[in-house]
């Protein structure tokens, strides 16, 4: 359980950080990838976008990863599996509800959205089924996203202030 903890623990602090960054840049990181003939403004704009709507997903795939790997390690895939079967019907239902009205985004946003809540069940059942207690993860969390906030905050006055000074 300990070294469980502490492999999320560290996972999420190379993760968070680099994922808030990824979304603090995701315009100029798009405009630098794909603005050089192959995207118009509008598609690099909505690209962006869909970068920022993804980041939750990804943060709950961290979690994800290592408590479905603790599964199959105690020999009991059973949650796993369900996890992984539920997620793949309510993403084709969330899909197809999205997909008309909203786009490219509302399909993002669903797959955040059940990602999020797969992760606490996911989370549930690794807590009832293996005695494993994420309460110090919180705290955690908490810490972790108000440096990773203030560095954020700071590294965009920053960069606002260099882009005053050039122009």
């Amino acid at each position: 359980q300990r070294l469980t903890l502490r492999a999320l623990r560290m996972l999420l602090l190379v993760a968070v950080p680099t994922l808030m960054g990824m979304a603090l840049v995701a315009t100029p990181l798009v405009q630098i990838t794909y603005g050089r003939g192959a995207f118009d403004a509008a598609a690099a704009s909505l690209t962006a976008m869909l970068v920022i709507c993804y980041v939750p997903s990804l943060l709950t795939e961290v979690v994800r990863l290592v408590i479905v790997t603790l599964f199959f390690a105690n020999a009991r895939p059973g949650p796993a599996i369900c996890y992984g079967l539920l997620r793949v019907i309510c993403l084709t239902a969330a899909y197809a509800l999205s997909w008309e009205s909203y786009g490219a985004i509302g399909m993002v946003v669903s797959l955040s959205i059940v990602d999020l809540i797969g992760a606490s069940f996911l989370m549930t059942m690794a807590h009832k089924m293996l005695d494993l207690r994420f309460a110090s993860l919180s705290s955690f969390l908490v810490r972790l996203g108000l440096a990773t906030g203030l560095a954020l905050l700071f590294a965009w006055l920053g960069l606002s202030g260099a882009e005053l000074i050039l122009e």
